[in-house]
């Protein structure tokens, strides 16, 4: 068996950034990404640099990612440039599951699943479109309540069915119309200030008409998703000029790994020490142009949550003497006291 001993080696670097397929290029008010830098603990610095576009511009980073990119945010002075002074990061508060619930009256039952009657009965008290295939009906939902099934008429009068000849008739459940089994009323105080009554199954649509509460019912709908952390949010940066500026910030990244190979020469004692640096993107932004440098030492990162609002509890002050809420004389004469 022959050995090679190497007597001339070099290391060659090669980076390699596995990208799955992204969206078109970010729009023009994203501060361009120029440098990033990334650790082995699964983070990365990113720093991005450019003019702001009339004073503003935004930081696209998942839901997932606000609170590192707000704990770490850093304004990059540069000499050379005018000064631009930053007056705000504005962004959406993250809303927990609990707060998602309350501020759309859904049950505050962490687990328990949203059905169709329980988005119903959070609109109770405001005002709803309902809409049928005779057209729309608008008013405000009084109340929610079970509705029974309707059975099927056919004009038979099948419900007896014969067995054995004398054991008599047995019974058969009737049949029901259709999406009626689990079917609901809808109470509507309309804008003439009528009382009506609709099957939810003879409903096409239900709109509420706030717009406050639609707000709110959406952001709970992507609160309570699965798919929340993934979302994409941005932070907008307010500025006072548009002067060129350059903010850092920290976000989880993939792990950088590396592989290393030795290549000998056929026929010689000579090799080369090949080194590779796997690099994943798994943004949603392409990585062109972009300064990326390999960090193999460990800094501590940790994770607090900043984007989602805190409430303290505050104890409840109350008369030293009971009091009703009701008055004294709502429901009753002095004589029936």
């Amino acid at each position: 068996m022959r050995t090679h001993s190497v007597v001339a080696a070099a290391f060659v670097f090669a980076l390699t950034a596995c990208q799955a397929a992204s969206p078109p290029d970010s729009a023009a008010d994203v501060l361009p990404l120029q440098k990033l830098r990334l650790y082995e603990t699964g983070v990365g610095y990113f720093e991005r640099a450019g003019k702001l576009s009339g004073g503003t511009d935004t930081l696209p980073v998942p839901a997932s990612h606000v609170d590192d990119a707000l704990k770490t945010l850093i304004v990059i002075a540069d000499s050379k440039a005018a000064k631009t002074q930053i007056s705000a990061i504005e962004f959406s508060s993250v809303v927990s599951h609990g707060l998602a619930r309350s501020l759309a009256a859904l049950p505050l039952e962490a687990d328990r699943p949203v059905t169709y009657r329980d988005v119903l009965e959070s609109m109770k008290g405001i005002q709803v479109a309902l809409v049928t295939k005779h057209g729309s009906v608008v008013g405000q939902l009084v109340d929610i309540q079970k509705a029974p099934p309707i059975p099927v008429d056919d004009g038979t009068g099948a419900g007896d069915e014969p067995t054995k000849p004398g054991a008599g008739a047995r019974k058969r459940p009737p049949r029901i119309v259709p999406d009626t089994q689990d079917d609901l009323y809808v109470t509507i105080l309309s804008e003439s200030g009528e009382v009506r009554r609709l099957r939810a199954s003879s409903l096409d649509a239900v709109r509420p008409i706030d717009p406050t509460f639609a707000t709110r019912l959406g952001s709970a709908v992507s609160a309570l998703s699965g798919r929340a952390a993934q979302i994409r949010r941005s932070l907008r940066v307010l500025a006072t000029d548009e002067a060129p500026i350059r903010l850092g910030y920290i976000a989880e990244t993939p792990v950088w790994r590396s592989t290393y190979r030795l290549v000998l020469e056929a026929g010689t004692d000579n090799g080369v020490l090949e080194g590779w640096a796997l690099v994943h993107n798994d943004t949603d932004e392409r990585w062109g142009s972009v300064a990326i440098e390999l960090v193999n030492g460990r800094p501590d990162s940790f994770l607090f949550p900043l984007s989602a609002p805190r409430y303290m509890r505050r104890p409840l002050a109350e008369p030293a003497e009971t009091m009703s809420t009701v008055p004294q004389l709502a429901a009753k004469t002095p004589d029936q006291i």
